[in-house]
């Protein structure tokens, strides 16, 4: 049988343990966490950022495409290919501590858990926390701007990503933390640049488009390119590696990112309070602004229905009435007189709203855990009982607070229909 010529040129640019082209090996390795399936013709397991460029540099002059694949924890298909499927090897998964923790360094293939493991002996965390952390990787934390539900803009890889390394789809290599490297990079690719700044100029110069922008990125905006690099940032190469945040891989390769983490505070306090209506938890959000609240999680009644007959859960989810909804609520100190202090005064911001039961927070780990399990079995409990040949779908809805309950009755009815 004659050999896929992609085949052979592979080989002998790979040793045989990083290069699978099997169907079986090929299959397995492509897939992906998504409902969608292409089959790659080839897998390249690559170690280093050398063999990141031959990859690339190959693709680019015999006109290959190629996707890169970290965990594959995509749900979209940003990770399948039915050409060359490039694989983060273990030789992305080092990891560098400085300032106690304050900032790290990470290859593209550390899981986002075993980042977060590393950093708690100094009270520290990333600042993303995907629903997928303990399976997802660096690369495609950043790749995918996969911040998790429960957290809004603020600490997302956007706002504290401070340098990157990236090799482009010609196989140069850009250092964003080194002067030597960025100087190089904008006279050696002084077209690409130019042609950012004039994408500001005209962004800038339309305010039109300029506060819209703006106005998106107040939101939770995780869908499509980062375009908010453009208003505000001046230098290409700032554009350019926030433009890397959320592109899926279609901008070029992230082999390492320098974090600012986030301090994780040691004592934490949850409390799982239910509503008559949608409408009566929408009335939380404009004074828990005012609190100290590090997640605050909004279940409908369908929600709370789809895990109530899990093991664990609180046996009151499944008394509650129809269109009830319930709102967990998450706070953190470093100490017992400021977490105390905290809940008091979430408890007097919301004394005037209506609630099922009383709002009551808990320290106690156990009763911790089983409440957040009922925000945490959403989607899996949601995807084991839907109907056959039918697929989950994920995306992000984002309205302001002040419009949220009529939005949500909006929503639900749109759905229904």
């Amino acid at each position: 049988m004659k050999r896929d010529p992609l085949i052979l040129q592979l080989s002998q640019l790979f040793p045989s343990e990083q290069l699978h082209t099997d169907p079986l090996s090929c299959l397995t390795r492509g897939t992906d966490a998504g409902l969608y399936r292409l089959v790659p013709k080839a897998v390249v397991r690559v170690n280093n950022e050398e063999e990141v460029i031959r990859l690339l540099r190959f693709c680019y002059r015999e006109k290959r495409s190629v996707t890169f694949r970290a965990a594959g924890t995509s749900l979209s298909g940003q990770t399948i290919s039915d050409s060359i499927l490039m694989e983060a090897g273990p030789g992305f998964t080092f990891t560098t501590l400085t300032d106690n923790g304050q900032t790290a360094t990470f290859g593209c293939g550390v899981r986002g858990s075993v980042a977060n493991r590393q950093l708690a002996r100094f009270s520290r965390r990333l600042g993303p926390k995907p629903a997928s952390i303990n399976t997802a990787k660096i690369g495609g934390i950043i790749a995918n701007n996969a911040s998790g539900s429960s957290y809004g803009i603020r600490h997302n890889s956007y706002h504290t990503v401070r340098s990157m390394r990236i090799i482009l789809v010609d196989g140069t290599l850009l250092d964003t933390a080194d002067k030597e490297s960025r100087n190089t990079f904008l006279t050696s690719h002084r077209e690409l640049c130019g042609e950012l700044l004039q994408l500001r100029k005209k962004v800038i110069g339309n305010p039109e488009i300029r506060d819209r922008i703006s106005r998106k990125f107040e939101l939770k905006n995780t869908c499509g390119y980062g375009v908010n690099a453009l208003v505000d940032f001046e230098d290409p190469v700032d554009i350019l590696q926030h433009l890397m945040i959320g592109s899926e891989g279609t901008l070029g390769f992230i082999s390492q990112a320098t974090f600012e983490t986030v301090h994780d505070a040691p004592l934490k306090a949850t409390a799982l309070v239910y509503f008559a209506n949608l409408h009566d938890v929408c009335d939380t959000i404009l004074p828990l602004r005012s609190c100290e609240v590090h997640a605050a999680e909004l279940m409908d009644r369908n929600a709370l229905r789809a895990v109530e007959q899990m093991e664990g859960m609180p046996p009151e989810l499944r008394q509650l009435p129809e269109g009830a909804a319930a709102l967990l609520i998450d706070t953190a100190a470093d100490n017992r007189d400021t977490l105390d202090a905290q809940i008091r005064d979430i408890e007097q911001k919301l004394a005037q709203i209506p609630m099922l039961t009383p709002l009551r927070f808990t320290t106690d780990p156990t009763l911790y855990s089983r409440y957040w399990n009922v925000r945490n079995g959403l989607f899996t409990s949601a995807a084991a009982t839907r109907p056959a040949h039918t697929a989950c779908i994920i995306e992000d809805v984002a309205f302001r607070g002040e419009i949220l309950g009529n939005a949500l009755g909006d929503l639900r009815e749109l759905l229904v229909r």
